[in-house]
């Protein structure tokens, strides 16, 4: 991905942990933001370029499914949202809501 020379990437399934995050960061070389699955499921990732060098804010749920970060750039303002929904049809829904609710506070929260 480094050659590609993107500014952002999304990754999904990316079935890391915590401990896997300074093995990622220094082969990466930019900033990394997890919600992470297991080693066996889920997780998603947002990557940004290292030419990049500007304030984000981040968030992400507690079932490694969804990451959403803020990037000022001078008094430019972007958000992007990493989904992994759930083929389940069952827990679809609950997703769903859980989905904007977070949505919800982390527009709160990026607001102060």
């Amino acid at each position: 991905m480094k050659d590609q020379e993107a500014t952002v990437y999304f990754l999904q399934e990316t079935f890391s942990k915590v401990s896997d995050e300074a093995v990622w960061r220094t082969d990466w070389g930019g900033e990394m933001y997890f919600s992470h699955g297991t080693s066996q499921s889920k997780g998603v990732c947002i990557l940004i370029n290292r030419a990049v060098k500007e304030k984000v804010t981040s968030s992400s749920d507690t079932d490694s499914r969804i990451i959403l970060i803020n990037l000022t750039n001078n008094s430019l303002k972007l958000s992007f949202c990493n989904i992994y929904a759930p083929n389940d049809h069952t827990q679809q829904v609950s997703f769903i809501q859980q989905l904007n609710e977070q949505i919800g506070n982390y527009n709160s929260y990026s607001r102060r």
